[in-house]
């Protein structure tokens, strides 16, 4: 089986914005990007648009995609996508699957916050990445 997995990273003044998982959720406590699992059928883009209005009531514009990441799980394929994207809301509203949220400075002190899954890996791409330049 294969689960497909959506992520937005958002970027706003040089920051960048993570969301913190709450008591209910696997990993939680840690942070990580928003986003989430992609429903069967279900387009990569509508998923993290979808997954963005659940979790934070914002509406994602400007997507582009970042990279693809692959792992195993308990024998299933876990396939990540994350996407670059902007949203226009002047505030974000979380759902009960996130606990907090923060605009953090992109730089090397990023790979100090404890990531959930695979995540540090995904933030040490994109500070080597040309997107931030």
């Amino acid at each position: 089986m294969i689960t497909i997995i959506v992520d937005a990273i958002i970027i706003k003044d040089k920051k960048i914005l993570l969301v913190q998982r709450s008591e209910k959720e696997d990993e939680c406590g840690k942070w990580s990007f928003p986003g989430g699992v992609a429903n069967r059928g279900e387009l990569k883009k509508d998923a993290l648009l979808r997954e963005l209005r659940e979790e934070l009531k914002i509406e994602a514009k400007n997507i582009r995609f970042f990279q693809e990441y692959s792992m195993k799980s308990n024998g299933n394929t876990i396939k990540a996508f994350y996407y670059l994207c902007d949203f226009s809301e002047k505030s974000l509203k979380l759902n009960n699957e996130l606990s907090n949220y923060g605009w953090f400075p992109i730089d090397e002190r990023i790979l100090d916050f404890n990531f959930a899954f695979n995540q540090k890996l995904v933030a040490q791409d994109l500070l080597n990445s040309q997107f931030l330049y």
